[in-house]
């Protein structure tokens, strides 16, 4: 079975995240952010395999009633808001108007 290493994936997409915002505004960098962690959490559940490794990685199993996006209609989308949560917690977008980038927390 197929596994997921949800701390690598979150550091190779930090690097591509920092690496699209570079001489980006302030006012875009938020934006910018979530169009490409979107991106990212595509490319990761696209395949079912991957779906049910992070699934099984992140151990995301109940608990998802509240979600806007509940009821859930494949595995992709549950492997999806389960990465995206995940993400969300971790990735912070810092701001200045020199640089903007995202920290691992």
């Amino acid at each position: 079975m197929k596994e997921f290493d949800f701390h690598t994936w979150l550091n190779d997409t930090a690097e591509i995240i920092n690496e699209n915002l570079k001489g980006v505004s302030e006012d875009e960098a938020n934006d910018r952010f979530y169009e490409i962690l979107a991106q990212e959490i595509d490319t990761a559940v696209i395949y079912y395999v991957d779906a049910v490794a992070i699934i099984l990685s992140l151990g995301a199993f109940s608990g998802y009633e509240e979600s806007e996006f509940f009821p859930f209609t494949n595995i992709s989308q549950i492997a999806y808001h389960a990465l995206y949560e995940e993400a969300t917690e971790k990735l912070t977008v810092n701001s200045s108007p020199d640089m903007t980038t995202v920290l691992i927390e």
